[in-house]
Protein backbone atom coordinates (compact mmCIF):
# COMPACT_ATOMS: atom_id res chain seq x y z
CA UNK A 1 0.00 0.00 0.00
CA UNK A 2 1.35 3.59 -1.18
CA UNK A 3 1.94 6.13 1.67
CA UNK A 4 1.95 9.80 1.73
CA UNK A 5 5.05 11.20 1.01
CA UNK A 6 4.96 13.82 3.56
CA UNK A 7 2.77 17.02 4.69
CA UNK A 8 3.17 20.48 2.68
CA UNK A 9 2.73 23.33 4.59
CA UNK A 10 2.16 26.94 3.02
CA UNK A 11 3.24 30.25 4.37
CA UNK A 12 1.82 32.88 2.37
CA UNK A 13 2.57 37.05 2.75
CA UNK A 14 -0.11 39.38 2.41
CA UNK A 15 -0.45 41.14 -0.98
CA UNK A 16 0.92 44.42 -0.30
CA UNK A 17 4.16 42.23 0.91
CA UNK A 18 3.97 40.12 -2.41
CA UNK A 19 3.35 43.10 -5.01
CA UNK A 20 6.67 44.18 -3.85
CA UNK A 21 8.78 40.61 -3.85
CA UNK A 22 7.24 39.89 -7.07
CA UNK A 23 6.61 43.35 -8.88
CA UNK A 24 9.25 45.50 -7.87
CA UNK A 25 12.40 43.41 -6.99
CA UNK A 26 13.79 44.83 -10.13
CA UNK A 27 12.48 48.15 -10.40
CA UNK A 28 14.67 51.06 -11.59
CA UNK A 29 14.06 52.33 -7.65
CA UNK A 30 16.48 51.40 -5.41
CA UNK A 31 14.53 51.65 -2.53
CA UNK A 32 12.07 49.50 -3.77
CA UNK A 33 14.71 46.91 -4.76
CA UNK A 34 16.19 46.92 -0.89
CA UNK A 35 12.41 46.11 0.36
CA UNK A 36 12.10 43.48 -1.82
CA UNK A 37 15.67 41.64 -0.39
CA UNK A 38 14.39 42.83 3.45
CA UNK A 39 11.11 41.36 2.86
CA UNK A 40 11.82 38.00 1.55
CA UNK A 41 15.06 37.98 3.92
CA UNK A 42 12.07 38.42 7.02
CA UNK A 43 9.99 35.84 5.67
CA UNK A 44 12.39 32.83 4.92
CA UNK A 45 13.47 33.85 8.66
CA UNK A 46 10.21 33.05 9.63
CA UNK A 47 9.56 30.18 7.25
CA UNK A 48 12.97 28.80 9.56
CA UNK A 49 11.78 29.86 12.76
CA UNK A 50 8.52 28.17 12.45
CA UNK A 51 9.67 24.53 10.75
CA UNK A 52 12.00 24.73 13.98
CA UNK A 53 8.84 24.81 16.16
CA UNK A 54 7.61 22.14 14.13
CA UNK A 55 10.35 20.01 14.40
CA UNK A 56 11.05 20.56 18.36
CA UNK A 57 7.31 20.56 19.39
CA UNK A 58 4.65 18.85 17.51
CA UNK A 59 7.26 16.08 14.99
CA UNK A 60 5.67 12.62 16.93
CA UNK A 61 5.36 9.18 15.67
CA UNK A 62 2.93 6.43 17.22
CA UNK A 63 4.62 3.79 19.10
CA UNK A 64 3.65 0.69 21.49
CA UNK A 65 4.05 0.99 25.53
CA UNK A 66 2.79 -1.22 27.75
CA UNK A 67 0.23 -2.65 25.58
CA UNK A 68 -1.25 0.32 23.64
CA UNK A 69 -0.40 2.96 21.57
CA UNK A 70 0.83 6.34 22.44
CA UNK A 71 2.62 9.72 20.85
CA UNK A 72 6.50 9.82 21.03
CA UNK A 73 7.59 13.36 20.01
CA UNK A 74 11.10 13.01 18.36
CA UNK A 75 12.48 16.07 17.72
CA UNK A 76 13.87 15.22 14.49
CA UNK A 77 12.77 16.06 10.91
CA UNK A 78 13.71 17.44 7.52
CA UNK A 79 11.73 19.54 5.39
CA UNK A 80 12.15 20.51 1.63
CA UNK A 81 11.34 24.62 1.26
CA UNK A 82 10.32 25.99 -2.03
CA UNK A 83 9.58 29.39 -2.93
CA UNK A 84 6.73 29.83 -5.10
CA UNK A 85 5.32 33.26 -6.70
CA UNK A 86 2.31 33.20 -8.95
CA UNK A 87 -1.43 32.68 -7.81
CA UNK A 88 -3.56 30.82 -10.22
CA UNK A 89 -4.91 33.54 -11.69
CA UNK A 90 -0.92 34.64 -12.34
CA UNK A 91 -1.08 37.82 -9.53
CA UNK A 92 1.32 38.11 -7.41
CA UNK A 93 1.43 36.26 -4.43
CA UNK A 94 4.39 35.21 -2.54
CA UNK A 95 4.70 31.79 -0.82
CA UNK A 96 6.45 28.97 0.39
CA UNK A 97 5.77 24.98 0.93
CA UNK A 98 7.59 23.47 2.88
CA UNK A 99 7.20 19.40 2.54
CA UNK A 100 7.57 17.95 5.65
CA UNK A 101 8.82 14.19 4.87
CA UNK A 102 6.57 11.63 6.44
CA UNK A 103 9.85 9.94 8.31
CA UNK A 104 11.33 10.34 12.00
CA UNK A 105 13.54 8.17 14.28
CA UNK A 106 12.25 7.62 17.59
CA UNK A 107 14.14 6.22 20.45
CA UNK A 108 14.18 2.66 19.32
CA UNK A 109 16.55 3.83 16.76
CA UNK A 110 13.57 2.96 14.41
CA UNK A 111 12.15 5.18 11.00
CA UNK A 112 8.63 5.45 11.55
CA UNK A 113 5.92 7.81 9.73
CA UNK A 114 4.69 11.12 11.37
CA UNK A 115 1.21 11.66 13.02
CA UNK A 116 -0.25 14.38 11.55
CA UNK A 117 -2.57 15.57 14.47
CA UNK A 118 -0.25 17.55 16.33
CA UNK A 119 0.30 19.79 13.01
CA UNK A 120 -3.78 19.66 12.01
CA UNK A 121 -4.80 21.23 15.44
CA UNK A 122 -1.91 23.69 15.78
CA UNK A 123 -2.72 25.12 11.76
CA UNK A 124 -3.61 28.45 12.77
CA UNK A 125 -0.94 28.32 15.66
CA UNK A 126 1.36 27.99 13.08
CA UNK A 127 0.13 30.72 10.02
CA UNK A 128 0.42 33.43 13.28
CA UNK A 129 3.81 32.71 14.70
CA UNK A 130 4.69 32.91 10.72
CA UNK A 131 3.35 36.39 10.46
CA UNK A 132 4.25 37.32 13.82
CA UNK A 133 8.08 36.48 13.81
CA UNK A 134 7.74 38.09 9.70
CA UNK A 135 6.60 41.51 11.15
CA UNK A 136 8.63 41.76 14.20
CA UNK A 137 11.55 41.22 11.78
CA UNK A 138 10.41 44.04 9.01
CA UNK A 139 9.47 46.35 11.87
CA UNK A 140 12.88 46.33 13.40
CA UNK A 141 14.16 47.32 10.34
CA UNK A 142 11.81 50.18 9.81
CA UNK A 143 9.43 48.78 7.44
CA UNK A 144 5.79 50.54 8.19
CA UNK A 145 3.20 47.74 8.80
CA UNK A 146 -0.69 47.98 9.20
CA UNK A 147 -2.39 45.95 11.66
CA UNK A 148 -5.06 43.53 10.48
CA UNK A 149 -7.35 40.92 12.24
CA UNK A 150 -6.48 37.71 13.14
CA UNK A 151 -3.03 38.85 13.63
CA UNK A 152 -2.17 39.73 9.99
CA UNK A 153 -0.35 42.35 9.14
CA UNK A 154 -0.39 44.50 5.74
CA UNK A 155 2.68 46.88 4.28
CA UNK A 156 1.50 51.02 5.09
CA UNK A 157 1.80 52.88 2.24
CA UNK A 158 0.99 50.48 -0.12
CA UNK A 159 -2.21 51.57 -2.43
CA UNK A 160 -5.32 50.03 -1.63
CA UNK A 161 -6.18 49.98 -5.80
CA UNK A 162 -3.09 48.23 -6.24
CA UNK A 163 -3.51 45.94 -4.24
CA UNK A 164 -7.36 45.60 -5.35
CA UNK A 165 -6.05 45.50 -9.03
CA UNK A 166 -3.61 42.41 -7.94
CA UNK A 167 -6.60 40.10 -6.10
CA UNK A 168 -8.47 38.71 -8.82
CA UNK A 169 -8.43 35.27 -6.61
CA UNK A 170 -9.89 37.21 -3.66
CA UNK A 171 -12.23 38.94 -5.73
CA UNK A 172 -13.52 35.35 -7.42
CA UNK A 173 -13.77 33.54 -3.50
CA UNK A 174 -15.91 36.45 -2.34
CA UNK A 175 -18.26 36.40 -5.52
CA UNK A 176 -18.47 32.94 -4.67
CA UNK A 177 -19.69 33.40 -0.61
CA UNK A 178 -23.88 34.95 -1.23
CA UNK A 179 -24.17 31.46 -3.32
CA UNK A 180 -22.29 29.17 -0.69
CA UNK A 181 -24.55 30.74 2.18
CA UNK A 182 -28.01 29.45 0.56
CA UNK A 183 -26.26 25.67 0.22
CA UNK A 184 -24.49 25.62 3.75
CA UNK A 185 -26.47 28.12 5.91
CA UNK A 186 -24.74 26.66 9.28
CA UNK A 187 -21.10 27.13 7.77
CA UNK A 188 -18.74 29.18 9.39
CA UNK A 189 -17.61 32.00 7.49
CA UNK A 190 -13.85 30.49 7.51
CA UNK A 191 -15.58 26.95 6.18
CA UNK A 192 -17.48 28.75 3.32
CA UNK A 193 -14.13 30.71 2.54
CA UNK A 194 -12.35 26.70 1.93
CA UNK A 195 -15.16 25.33 -0.40
CA UNK A 196 -14.91 28.80 -2.29
CA UNK A 197 -11.33 28.75 -2.63
CA UNK A 198 -11.69 24.80 -3.77
CA UNK A 199 -14.68 25.76 -5.89
CA UNK A 200 -13.03 28.69 -7.83
CA UNK A 201 -9.95 27.52 -8.34
CA UNK A 202 -8.26 26.73 -11.53
CA UNK A 203 -5.37 24.80 -13.62
CA UNK A 204 -2.02 26.39 -12.60
CA UNK A 205 -0.64 28.31 -16.08
CA UNK A 206 3.28 28.72 -16.05
CA UNK A 207 4.73 32.05 -16.92
CA UNK A 208 6.69 31.85 -19.69
CA UNK A 209 9.23 34.87 -18.89
CA UNK A 210 8.97 35.91 -15.68
CA UNK A 211 10.85 39.30 -16.28
CA UNK A 212 8.23 40.85 -18.54
CA UNK A 213 5.28 39.67 -16.41
CA UNK A 214 6.87 42.19 -13.94
CA UNK A 215 7.13 44.91 -16.00
CA UNK A 216 3.85 44.24 -17.38
CA UNK A 217 2.21 44.87 -13.60
CA UNK A 218 4.01 47.54 -12.96
CA UNK A 219 2.55 49.06 -16.25
CA UNK A 220 -0.79 48.11 -15.62
CA UNK A 221 -0.01 50.24 -11.84
CA UNK A 222 1.39 52.97 -13.46
CA UNK A 223 -1.67 53.39 -15.87
CA UNK A 224 -3.86 53.14 -12.67
CA UNK A 225 -1.67 56.71 -11.80
CA UNK A 226 1.07 54.45 -9.35
CA UNK A 227 4.51 54.90 -11.02
CA UNK A 228 7.20 53.19 -8.79
CA UNK A 229 8.65 56.26 -7.26
CA UNK A 230 4.93 57.23 -6.15
CA UNK A 231 4.87 54.02 -4.68
CA UNK A 232 8.25 54.38 -3.04
CA UNK A 233 7.40 57.40 -1.88
CA UNK A 234 4.15 56.47 -0.19
CA UNK A 235 5.87 53.43 1.98
CA UNK A 236 8.54 56.61 2.90
CA UNK A 237 6.17 58.65 4.22
CA UNK A 238 4.17 56.20 5.94
CA UNK A 239 8.01 55.04 7.81
CA UNK A 240 8.07 58.48 8.55
CA UNK A 241 4.77 58.46 10.22
CA UNK A 242 5.19 55.63 12.14
CA UNK A 243 8.65 57.30 13.73
CA UNK A 244 6.33 60.07 14.80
Amino acid sequence: QDKEGGTDITYSLPKGFSLIVEAYKDSEDPRLRELADKIMTAHHNAVAKTNRYIEQNLVAARVWKDRRVELEFTGKSAFGSYDHHISREQDPQTHTHSFLLNMTRTADGKWRAIDNKPLFENQKYLGQMHMSEFAVQLKEQGVPLLDRSHGNVELAGMPAEVIEHASARSQQIKEKLPELRQLYPNASESRLKEIACLATRRKKELVRDVQEWRADLRSEFRRLGFPDGDIADRIDQARELARE
